[in-house]
Protein backbone atom coordinates (compact mmCIF):
# COMPACT_ATOMS: atom_id res chain seq x y z
CA UNK A 1 0.00 0.00 0.00
CA UNK A 2 2.94 2.39 0.71
CA UNK A 3 4.30 1.85 -2.79
CA UNK A 4 0.99 2.49 -4.48
CA UNK A 5 0.24 5.56 -2.38
CA UNK A 6 3.70 7.07 -2.80
CA UNK A 7 3.69 6.27 -6.50
CA UNK A 8 0.35 7.97 -6.80
CA UNK A 9 1.76 11.00 -4.99
CA UNK A 10 4.69 11.19 -7.44
CA UNK A 11 2.35 11.44 -10.43
CA UNK A 12 -0.11 13.69 -8.69
CA UNK A 13 -0.39 15.89 -11.76
CA UNK A 14 -2.31 13.08 -13.55
CA UNK A 15 -5.09 13.15 -10.93
CA UNK A 16 -7.78 15.70 -10.15
CA UNK A 17 -7.83 17.49 -6.81
CA UNK A 18 -10.61 15.20 -5.54
CA UNK A 19 -8.70 12.02 -6.50
CA UNK A 20 -5.49 13.28 -4.93
CA UNK A 21 -7.34 14.10 -1.70
CA UNK A 22 -8.85 10.59 -1.67
CA UNK A 23 -5.39 8.99 -2.05
CA UNK A 24 -3.98 10.97 0.84
CA UNK A 25 -6.99 10.01 2.97
CA UNK A 26 -6.34 6.29 2.29
CA UNK A 27 -2.69 6.71 3.23
CA UNK A 28 -3.71 8.43 6.45
CA UNK A 29 -6.07 5.56 7.33
CA UNK A 30 -3.27 3.05 6.72
CA UNK A 31 -0.94 4.89 9.08
CA UNK A 32 -3.66 5.03 11.73
CA UNK A 33 -4.12 1.27 11.54
CA UNK A 34 -0.37 0.66 11.94
CA UNK A 35 -0.25 2.91 15.00
CA UNK A 36 -3.18 1.06 16.57
CA UNK A 37 -1.49 -2.30 15.90
CA UNK A 38 1.73 -1.24 17.57
CA UNK A 39 0.06 0.43 20.53
CA UNK A 40 -2.47 -2.33 21.26
CA UNK A 41 -0.03 -5.22 20.69
CA UNK A 42 -2.14 -7.03 18.09
CA UNK A 43 0.69 -7.96 15.69
CA UNK A 44 1.19 -11.63 14.81
CA UNK A 45 4.69 -11.77 16.34
CA UNK A 46 3.36 -10.61 19.72
CA UNK A 47 0.60 -13.24 19.65
CA UNK A 48 3.12 -16.02 19.04
CA UNK A 49 5.35 -15.05 21.98
CA UNK A 50 4.63 -16.66 25.36
CA UNK A 51 4.35 -13.55 27.50
CA UNK A 52 4.26 -10.87 24.78
CA UNK A 53 7.51 -9.29 26.01
CA UNK A 54 10.38 -7.83 23.96
CA UNK A 55 13.99 -7.18 24.68
CA UNK A 56 15.02 -3.63 25.50
CA UNK A 57 16.42 -3.13 22.02
CA UNK A 58 13.20 -4.36 20.40
CA UNK A 59 11.09 -2.17 22.67
CA UNK A 60 13.26 0.83 21.78
CA UNK A 61 12.86 0.09 18.07
CA UNK A 62 9.09 -0.27 18.46
CA UNK A 63 8.82 3.02 20.33
CA UNK A 64 10.90 4.77 17.68
CA UNK A 65 8.69 3.21 15.01
CA UNK A 66 5.55 4.32 16.79
CA UNK A 67 6.87 7.90 17.15
CA UNK A 68 7.80 7.91 13.48
CA UNK A 69 4.36 6.68 12.47
CA UNK A 70 2.69 9.27 14.69
CA UNK A 71 4.79 12.02 13.15
CA UNK A 72 3.91 10.85 9.64
CA UNK A 73 0.29 10.60 10.65
CA UNK A 74 0.30 14.20 11.88
CA UNK A 75 2.02 15.36 8.71
CA UNK A 76 -0.47 13.54 6.51
CA UNK A 77 -3.39 14.86 8.56
CA UNK A 78 -2.03 18.38 8.30
CA UNK A 79 -1.49 17.97 4.55
CA UNK A 80 -5.01 16.65 4.10
CA UNK A 81 -6.50 19.54 6.05
CA UNK A 82 -4.48 21.98 4.01
CA UNK A 83 -5.46 20.29 0.76
CA UNK A 84 -9.13 20.35 1.77
CA UNK A 85 -8.88 24.06 2.53
CA UNK A 86 -7.07 24.77 -0.72
CA UNK A 87 -9.56 22.71 -2.70
CA UNK A 88 -12.45 24.56 -1.08
CA UNK A 89 -10.86 27.92 -1.86
CA UNK A 90 -10.18 26.86 -5.44
CA UNK A 91 -13.80 25.86 -5.88
CA UNK A 92 -15.03 29.13 -4.37
CA UNK A 93 -12.66 31.15 -6.54
CA UNK A 94 -13.75 29.28 -9.66
CA UNK A 95 -17.40 29.82 -8.76
CA UNK A 96 -16.88 33.52 -8.13
CA UNK A 97 -14.89 33.91 -11.35
CA UNK A 98 -17.59 32.14 -13.33
CA UNK A 99 -20.25 34.32 -11.79
CA UNK A 100 -18.30 37.52 -12.49
CA UNK A 101 -17.43 36.48 -16.06
CA UNK A 102 -20.71 34.84 -17.03
CA UNK A 103 -23.36 36.37 -14.73
CA UNK A 104 -26.70 34.67 -14.65
CA UNK A 105 -30.00 35.97 -13.38
CA UNK A 106 -30.37 33.33 -10.66
CA UNK A 107 -26.80 33.89 -9.35
CA UNK A 108 -26.10 36.94 -7.19
CA UNK A 109 -23.15 37.89 -4.94
CA UNK A 110 -23.54 36.97 -1.27
CA UNK A 111 -25.38 39.61 0.74
CA UNK A 112 -22.40 39.92 3.09
CA UNK A 113 -20.14 41.03 0.21
CA UNK A 114 -22.70 43.56 -0.98
CA UNK A 115 -23.07 44.91 2.54
CA UNK A 116 -19.31 45.21 2.98
CA UNK A 117 -18.94 46.95 -0.38
CA UNK A 118 -21.71 49.40 0.50
CA UNK A 119 -20.13 50.10 3.90
CA UNK A 120 -16.74 50.63 2.23
CA UNK A 121 -18.18 53.14 -0.25
CA UNK A 122 -20.05 54.97 2.50
CA UNK A 123 -16.92 55.23 4.65
CA UNK A 124 -14.90 56.51 1.68
CA UNK A 125 -17.49 59.21 0.93
CA UNK A 126 -17.66 60.24 4.60
CA UNK A 127 -13.88 60.40 4.72
CA UNK A 128 -13.75 62.74 1.71
CA UNK A 129 -16.45 64.96 3.24
CA UNK A 130 -14.57 65.07 6.53
CA UNK A 131 -11.33 66.03 4.78
CA UNK A 132 -13.15 68.82 2.95
CA UNK A 133 -14.71 70.12 6.20
CA UNK A 134 -11.34 70.01 7.94
CA UNK A 135 -9.76 72.01 5.10
CA UNK A 136 -12.52 74.64 5.28
CA UNK A 137 -12.16 74.77 9.05
CA UNK A 138 -8.43 75.38 8.76
CA UNK A 139 -9.04 78.20 6.27
CA UNK A 140 -11.59 79.83 8.59
CA UNK A 141 -9.24 79.42 11.55
CA UNK A 142 -6.44 81.12 9.61
CA UNK A 143 -8.74 84.05 8.75
CA UNK A 144 -9.79 84.40 12.39
CA UNK A 145 -6.18 84.29 13.54
CA UNK A 146 -5.23 87.05 11.07
CA UNK A 147 -8.22 89.16 12.11
CA UNK A 148 -7.42 88.60 15.77
CA UNK A 149 -3.81 89.63 15.18
CA UNK A 150 -5.00 92.82 13.49
CA UNK A 151 -7.32 93.57 16.42
CA UNK A 152 -4.55 92.98 18.93
CA UNK A 153 -2.29 95.37 17.02
CA UNK A 154 -4.98 98.08 17.00
CA UNK A 155 -5.71 97.50 20.69
CA UNK A 156 -2.05 97.95 21.57
CA UNK A 157 -1.99 101.19 19.56
CA UNK A 158 -5.13 102.52 21.25
CA UNK A 159 -3.87 101.49 24.68
CA UNK A 160 -0.63 103.36 24.01
CA UNK A 161 -2.54 106.49 23.00
CA UNK A 162 -4.79 106.25 26.07
CA UNK A 163 -1.75 105.93 28.28
CA UNK A 164 -0.19 108.99 26.65
CA UNK A 165 -3.43 110.97 27.15
CA UNK A 166 -3.56 109.96 30.80
CA UNK A 167 0.01 111.11 31.31
CA UNK A 168 -0.56 114.30 29.29
CA UNK A 169 2.05 113.33 26.74
CA UNK A 170 -0.20 112.73 23.74
CA UNK A 171 0.74 114.72 20.66
CA UNK A 172 -2.26 114.92 18.27
CA UNK A 173 -1.53 113.80 14.78
CA UNK A 174 -2.29 116.01 11.78
CA UNK A 175 -5.42 113.97 11.12
CA UNK A 176 -6.72 114.63 14.64
CA UNK A 177 -6.17 118.37 14.19
CA UNK A 178 -7.99 118.34 10.85
CA UNK A 179 -10.96 116.53 12.41
CA UNK A 180 -11.24 119.13 15.17
CA UNK A 181 -11.22 122.01 12.69
CA UNK A 182 -13.86 120.31 10.54
CA UNK A 183 -16.00 119.59 13.60
CA UNK A 184 -15.86 123.26 14.58
CA UNK A 185 -16.94 124.34 11.10
CA UNK A 186 -19.84 121.90 11.11
CA UNK A 187 -21.01 123.13 14.50
CA UNK A 188 -20.96 126.76 13.30
CA UNK A 189 -22.93 125.87 10.17
CA UNK A 190 -25.44 123.99 12.29
CA UNK A 191 -26.02 127.02 14.49
CA UNK A 192 -26.58 129.26 11.46
CA UNK A 193 -28.96 126.78 9.83
CA UNK A 194 -30.95 126.33 13.04
CA UNK A 195 -31.42 130.06 13.52
CA UNK A 196 -32.48 130.55 9.91
CA UNK A 197 -35.03 127.73 10.05
CA UNK A 198 -36.52 128.96 13.30
CA UNK A 199 -36.84 132.47 11.91
CA UNK A 200 -38.54 131.31 8.74
CA UNK A 201 -41.06 129.11 10.53
CA UNK A 202 -41.95 131.72 13.16
CA UNK A 203 -42.10 134.62 10.67
CA UNK A 204 -44.41 132.72 8.32
CA UNK A 205 -47.21 132.76 10.84
CA UNK A 206 -47.94 129.08 10.24
CA UNK A 207 -49.32 127.16 13.23
CA UNK A 208 -46.45 124.72 13.33
CA UNK A 209 -47.84 123.00 16.44
CA UNK A 210 -50.67 121.50 14.39
CA UNK A 211 -48.35 120.00 11.80
CA UNK A 212 -46.56 116.81 12.80
CA UNK A 213 -43.57 117.37 10.50
CA UNK A 214 -43.11 120.99 11.61
CA UNK A 215 -43.29 119.93 15.26
CA UNK A 216 -40.60 117.34 14.67
CA UNK A 217 -38.46 119.89 12.80
CA UNK A 218 -38.80 122.52 15.57
CA UNK A 219 -37.86 119.97 18.20
CA UNK A 220 -34.90 118.87 16.14
CA UNK A 221 -33.43 122.30 15.52
CA UNK A 222 -34.15 123.42 19.07
CA UNK A 223 -31.87 120.75 20.68
CA UNK A 224 -28.17 121.22 21.20
CA UNK A 225 -26.06 118.47 19.61
CA UNK A 226 -24.44 116.32 22.26
CA UNK A 227 -21.82 114.57 20.12
CA UNK A 228 -20.08 114.97 16.77
CA UNK A 229 -22.35 112.26 15.40
CA UNK A 230 -25.43 114.34 16.28
CA UNK A 231 -23.98 117.30 14.46
CA UNK A 232 -23.21 115.26 11.35
CA UNK A 233 -26.70 113.74 11.39
CA UNK A 234 -28.41 117.09 11.86
CA UNK A 235 -26.58 118.77 9.02
CA UNK A 236 -26.84 115.96 6.52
Amino acid sequence: MYTNSLAAGQVVNKFTKEEELHIWSQYEDHLKREVREFECGTSEREAEEEFGRYTEEEEAEILVRIDELKRKLLEVGSNNSLKELLLTNVKLAASFKEEATFPREHISPPSELLSLASTRDELAINHLKLVEEITKGKEELLKLQLANQDILTKNRLILGQATDLELGQYDPSPDDTTDKVRLKEIREKFEISRNVLQSIILASGVDWSSDEHLVELMLLIGDEPQSPGDVLYSTS
